[in-house]
């Protein structure tokens, strides 16, 4: 008896057999939009999280939730999740839905900074002190420092008027618009005083220290009112030569280009 049931069986077994053998695999490039949640060590949803398909310029970020919803472009997608005091956190694509965990930087406040004599680990300051490193500005394809630190520190307020060559100088404001007599704040690379930093290679960069309270500015006297920014250039270092080649480009249009109207319907709507 047991006999004829496993003969009634092994037909089926096999056809199960053949099924999964010839059923095609699901790969990377299978998969044209991914959807997730992203959370902390604490399992709370992180809002605001940016989520991009590196190599491209399809990105996203989380809602209140923590949850995400992308269409991917790519073959072989690559999810970068980023957030401010978190460690980015890279994840080949290869299902459709995806749970990031994402961990605190727990080296923030080792953190090394320019104060204005020498350098202070950051849990030590006491003033206001915002600082970005050379890997922040080389992110930004613009040629020009100033307009390069646009977003990448609080309470920096830049504003470009021109886009023009030779002209895309962005004017700084550290106590924002309303500053004392319209100065700009004062600039200092590597000690000496500087009355602009456009013409500063962002490749030679390797801090950008911003001093804007009156107990980190204080030793400047009344040439640190309005602020100050410190530059520290690169140092060479023993070792190997290290050559590194990199072409950016970037591209600026208007948002919408008005029409005008002909001489005599000027004059007539006047």
């Amino acid at each position: 008896m047991f006999t004829n049931h496993l003969k009634r069986l092994l037909p089926l077994c096999l056809s199960v057999l053949l099924w999964l053998v010839s059923a095609p695999a699901v790969n990377a490039a299978d998969i044209t939009s991914v959807s997730g949640k992203v959370t902390d060590e604490l399992d709370e949803p992180v809002i605001g999280a940016v989520i991009r398909e590196l190599n491209t310029q399809n990105t996203t970020i989380t809602n209140i939730d923590g949850e995400f919803n992308m269409k991917l472009v790519s073959k072989k997608p690559v999810l970068e999740i980023t957030y401010l005091g978190y460690t980015t956190v890279k994840i080949p694509v290869d299902k459709a839905k995806l749970n990031v965990v994402m961990r605190p930087q727990a080296n923030d406040l080792e953190e090394v900074v320019v104060v204005a004599y020498g350098q202070q680990k950051k849990v030590t300051v006491t003033g206001s002190v915002a600082s970005v490193g050379s890997a922040e500005i080389k992110k930004s394809s613009e040629p020009n420092l100033t307009a390069a630190l646009a977003g990448k520190l609080p309470g920096l307020t830049t504003i470009q008027k021109s886009a023009a060559p030779g002209e895309d100088d962005a004017t700084m404001f550290l106590r924002g618009v309303a500053t004392t007599n319209g100065k700009s704040p004062l600039i200092l690379v590597d000690g000496i005083p500087r009355t602009s930093m456009s013409d500063i290679d962002p490749n030679e960069v390797a801090t950008i220290s911003v001093l804007k309270d009156a107990s980190s500015t204080a030793v400047f006297g009344v040439r640190g009112a309005n602020g100050v920014i410190l530059i520290t250039t690169k140092r060479g270092e023993e070792g190997k030569v290290n050559v590194h080649g990199q072409v950016q480009y970037s591209m600026q249009k208007f948002a919408s280009w008005p029409k005008s109207r002909p001489s005599y319907e000027f004059a007539d709507l006047v």
